[in-house]
């Protein structure tokens, strides 16, 4: 019984605490923007090796867990890539909507500095008609929190291994900044 009541004690002041801090709030709303540099790997090198270079701009909330470092981040990302077609032999534009739900843990407080790494699916919505929407890939990545505002992120993008295409992996690094309020 003892134990139990301690224990019980123990908790209450830990997440009191973790309460009364001002830079630990348990969700904060974010905005950034970004590039990415994609690349296609196909058997057939006939075909494009690169696909190009794009950029995104990104909405975010942050749900810090109590108690622990740590976070569950979705995103909202609209991105454009400018990039080439080889079957049609013309330059074109690619426009998605991606939703990254990020689980990651941060050490440091982030009032001057902390450190960042997470990972997590990405869902896709093509924002054309006429293009289909890519399956669910993964990204994870590392970033770093300056003066409790300012975000800066490295990611890698894979995909997991699709059914109707095995053999072609569409994989990027994103590069961003970002600011939380």
């Amino acid at each position: 019984m003892k134990k139990t009541v301690i224990t019980l004690l123990l908790a209450i002041v830990t997440l009191t605490a973790a309460a009364e801090n001002n830079d630990a709030k348990l969700l904060r709303l974010g905005i950034g923007a970004g590039m990415t540099n994609a690349s296609l790997d196909v058997p057939d090198k006939t075909l494009m090796d690169e696909a190009g270079t794009g950029y995104f701009m990104k909405l975010s909330l942050k749900f810090n867990v109590p108690v622990l470092p740590i976070y569950i981040q979705p995103e909202a990302q609209y991105s454009f890539m400018d990039s080439f077609d080889p079957m049609e032999l013309k330059d074109i534009t690619l426009k998605k909507l991606d939703f990254p739900i990020m689980v990651g843990a941060q050490i440091g407080s982030g009032r001057i500095l902390g450190l960042r790494l997470n990972a997590g699916p990405v869902f896709n919505v093509s924002s054309s008609a006429d293009e289909e929407s890519l399956p669910v890939r993964w990204a994870a990545g590392a970033g770093v929190d300056l003066l409790n505002k300012i975000t800066l992120d490295l990611r890698y993008h894979g995909c997991f291994k699709d059914s109707d295409f095995p053999n072609v992996d569409f994989n990027y690094w994103s590069y961003s900044i970002g600011f939380m309020f």
